[in-house]
């Protein structure tokens, strides 16, 4: 009975497995991939992701920016997996994907200079093997700890005016990364204080807190009600009429 029970299962498994598209891949955030490629993007070389039958680089394909099938627009550039009239700091577009010369293994110091097979490119000349303090990432040496398309790891691409600092991404000026993007926390009102705390309808950000832009408004329960006639906040949030009462002017009637 129990090994009736086990091949039962291995069969469902088997037909379940055959009912996934062999396209399909998780994405990460900012498309990046498991270093490793992963099972996820389809045995992809570490730092590319699968787009259907293609392993590309999310974070300079101009066809596949930041996501499978994202494309830019023409004249665009994939600048660390945003589309962009130019490409951001040292890197140097060419044919439309935002590439490092130095660790590019098919822009090895320059557009179109591709390095031999089972060559490497380190410090933008071709060679051997990478030196010492410098990791292989899809063909080119990185120091992943200051590296914008490899920061902490193949592929870990910095976005939204975030630079790698110390093998993570980090924003300047007082800003967050919130959601791939570099924000100010003390007037954002999709990240108030904090990534994520959107203000409510009615509500912007100021110094990090949320409150009613229009007059006479306080924000309740979140949510901004006007406390001189709300019988459920008259006067101030919380203070409830009674049965039948009606709220005039701040005060319960």
């Amino acid at each position: 009975m129990n090994r009736l029970l086990a091949s039962a299962a291995a069969l469902a498994l088997i037909a379940l497995v055959a009912l996934v598209p062999a396209s399909c891949s998780k994405l990460y955030i900012d498309g990046v991939v498991p270093a490793d490629g992963g099972a996820e993007a389809g045995g992809c070389a570490g730092g590319q992701a699968r787009c259907g039958d293609t392993c590309v680089s999310l974070g300079k394909d101009p066809a596949h920016c930041g996501a499978c099938d994202r494309a830019c627009a023409s004249g665009d550039v994939c600048s660390l997996g945003a589309c962009s009239p130019a490409c951001a700091g040292e890197l140097l577009a060419c044919a439309g994907a935002c590439v490092d010369p130095a660790s590019d293994v098919a822009h090895c110091g320059g557009c179109a200079h591709a390095c031999a097979a089972g060559e490497v490119c380190a410090s933008g000349v071709c060679s051997d093997a990478c030196p010492d303090g410098k990791v292989l990432c899809n063909g080119g040496c990185v120091a992943i700890a200051q590296n914008d398309l490899n920061c902490g790891g193949c592929g870990i691409v910095c976005s939204g005016g975030s630079t790698c600092s110390s093998g993570h991404c980090a924003c300047s000026g007082g800003k967050k990364l919130c959601d791939g993007a570099c924000v100010l926390v003390d007037d954002d009102d999709l990240n108030c204080g904090k990534c994520g705390n959107a203000c409510p309808t009615g509500a912007g950000c100021a110094h990090g807190n949320c409150a009613c832009t229009e007059d006479g408004y306080e924000l309740c329960s979140g949510k901004c009600v006007e406390v001189e006639e709300d019988p459920s906040h008259c006067g101030s949030c919380g203070h409830q009429c009674g049965s039948g009462e009606t709220c005039s002017g701040g005060q319960c009637y």
